[in-house]
């Protein structure tokens, strides 16, 4: 099952209005004042096996408590689409790994600002970013074929490493690693 899990407080952003829901999103009730839904969660072993129960109890539209957080998870694609222009998260969602990404992480941006940034950003990975340096990518491979002894044993997982290594330093950082 391929699920996605959306947070929002108390309202649907509908356009630039917010509204109130109408009814309720079918799901868990808190069982915890504080934790919310976590200790079921952390009881069912991983998000994925807790969205699996959670969505086989409720159905492809369900929600639970993510700490004070308001959750609706979709296990439905045909819900994706309905949701695929939604650019805010809620904070709560990337919280556990602000160790590692801090709070000035792309995953923390909201609003104009937030997608003005993610625009930018993205731009090198789209169609047009990828096909300009496709050629620096085939040079930077027959450049490491070239090097291969072809008359003795070639270890494909090494040599696939060292060439995707290559790649990415070669075509992020350019002359820093020529």
């Amino acid at each position: 099952i391929s699920l996605a899990t959306f947070l929002i407080k108390k309202f649907w952003k509908n356009g630039h209005h917010l509204v109130l829901l109408e009814r309720p999103v079918p799901g868990l009730q808190k069982t915890d004042p504080i934790l919310g839904n976590l200790p079921d969660l952390f009881k069912a072993g991983s998000l994925p096996k807790f969205l699996h129960q959670l969505h086989a109890r409720f159905g492809p539209i369900a929600s639970y408590w993510h700490k004070d957080v308001f959750t609706v998870s979709l296990a439905d694609p045909k819900y994706f689409k309905i949701t695929e222009k939604m650019f805010d998260r809620h904070p709560a969602l990337f919280e556990f790994a602000l160790p590692l990404i801090s709070w000035k992480s792309m995953q923390f941006l909201n609003g104009d600002f937030g997608r003005n940034r993610f625009k930018f950003m993205a731009q090198p990975f789209g169609f047009s970013g990828c096909e300009k340096a496709l050629g620096k990518i085939t040079e930077i491979v027959k450049e490491d074929i070239s090097k291969w002894d072809l008359n003795g044993e070639i270890g494909l997982h090494k040599e696939m490493m060292k060439t995707a290594i290559n790649i990415i330093t070669k075509t992020n950082f350019g002359c820093h690693f020529q």
